[in-house]
């Protein structure tokens, strides 16, 4: 268990890692108002794992520290925002303003898990360090030569968070319709699916202000 636990978080890294290959944080960065809607929901919940895992270390509690980080890669990255990305980073041209914007976030993604996971996997994270672009900020000698980084009020949003609660609620349904369709060899895979939504009167108008991220997160 604790073996495939590990695997979940180096894989991650390592796939981030891949899809860094052609990105210079310095000169290749996107600004965060170019950030698309899902980029600023993963940085809101990074920075709420920075808040938990900052505090777990405070209070010894380096259980929870990981416990955070790995549910954050398994959940948050792997079972959905790196899910929905692979459009963007494999299809868009390279160069194009899309693929910045998420390579600049799961840059930032990886600059942060990184250098909080360097108290508990101390070389898995200087490997991955090594591996990784720099900006002219970091020193790139070391992962323990640069600070843990401190939770930043500004991703704070209720609503923002509410929405995409909302969004995920919605994927969940969908992705058990769609594990039954599978399931019944209605269709192979997910993306051989055309998906009907039937929402009720109060479920509509939120369907509809969203509808154009749908597509992509489902």
């Amino acid at each position: 268990q604790l073996s495939e636990s590990y695997r979940k978080v180096r894989n991650t890294a390592r796939y981030i890692l891949g899809n860094i290959h052609d990105f210079n944080p310095d000169t290749d960065s996107v600004s965060d108002t170019e950030l698309h809607d899902i980029d600023r929901w993963a940085l809101l919940r990074l920075n709420q794992v920075v808040e938990k895992v900052r505090t777990a270390y405070d209070e010894f509690e380096f259980h929870d520290a990981f416990y955070a980080i790995h549910h954050f890669c398994v959940v948050d990255l792997s079972n959905f925002y790196l899910d929905v990305l692979k459009d963007r980073l494999y299809v868009e041209k390279a160069d194009s303003k899309a693929r910045r914007a998420a390579q600049t976030t799961i840059y930032r993604i990886l600059n942060t898990i990184t250098r909080m996971l360097a108290p508990i996997l101390a070389f898995t994270s200087e490997e991955i360090w090594g591996y990784m672009p720099h900006t002219a900020d970091d020193d790139a000698r070391s992962v323990l030569l640069n600070e843990i980084p401190q939770p930043d009020n500004s991703y704070a949003d209720a609503a923002f968070e509410e929405k995409w609660s909302r969004i995920h609620a919605l994927r969940d349904n969908v992705q058990k319709a769609l594990e039954t369709a599978r399931t019944a060899k209605v269709i192979g895979g997910s993306l051989d699916a055309k998906v009907t939504l039937f929402c009720d009167d109060k479920l509509l108008p939120f369907v509809e202000s969203v509808k154009d991220l749908l597509p992509t997160v489902l």
